[in-house]
């Protein structure tokens, strides 16, 4: 069988295979946490979000735009995987079953799971998050995400962070209170 991006050519992926995900609000400083895998092929939904945006804004929340988005991001991270590849996948991941889909993504290649927490104190993802632009570009929104949204994201992962039961390999929690940002692993 041919490998396509949506099919698997079959067998064992070559050593290395894995999907790291980034998990945290908006704000939280996961963009700037991703150098810790250079190595990593980055799938940023940001990212994508401002090169298909009719306004090259990376907030542009249209629905269309989103799942064309994240069907770009699913072929991209197929394509890596099934070379054998690492992908680390740029997203807040705050819902559970955003994250069960990357799980899954990630068991169509046997590829090993990491799930990587980015969740400093609240009070300091708001802080981060009112430091970015509050200019409204054209599509109406701004980079800076709306305080309730940030704080409903904060919620959602502090009550149901990724976990090994969940299925994850490995779970590290970057502490960015600390200078150089402390690493733990479950």
């Amino acid at each position: 069988m041919t490998a396509t991006p949506d099919t698997h050519a079959g067998g064992s992926p070559a050593p290395g295979s894995e999907v790291i995900t980034m998990v945290g609000p908006a704000g939280a400083g996961k963009t700037s946490a991703r150098s810790r895998w250079p190595d990593a092929i980055v799938i940023s939904l940001d990212e994508l979000r401002a090169q298909f945006s009719w306004c090259g804004c990376s907030s542009n929340q249209d629905p269309r735009l989103r799942a064309l988005v994240v069907e770009i991001a699913f072929t991209a991270a197929r394509t890596v995987l099934d070379r054998g590849g690492r992908v680390l996948w740029d997203a807040t991941n705050a819902v559970a079953t955003d994250r069960q889909a990357l799980l899954a993504l990630a068991a169509e290649y046997d590829a090993a799971t990491h799930a990587v927490i980015v969740l400093p104190p609240l009070e300091q993802v708001l802080a981060q998050n009112a430091t970015r632009s509050q200019r409204r570009c054209p599509c109406g929104y701004t980079r800076a995400v709306p305080e309730a949204v940030v704080r409903a994201m904060h919620e959602a992962i502090t009550r149901q962070p990724p976990t090994t039961a969940d299925g994850w390999h490995r779970v590290t929690v970057l502490d960015h209170h600390q200078s150089g940002g402390a690493v733990s692993t479950r």
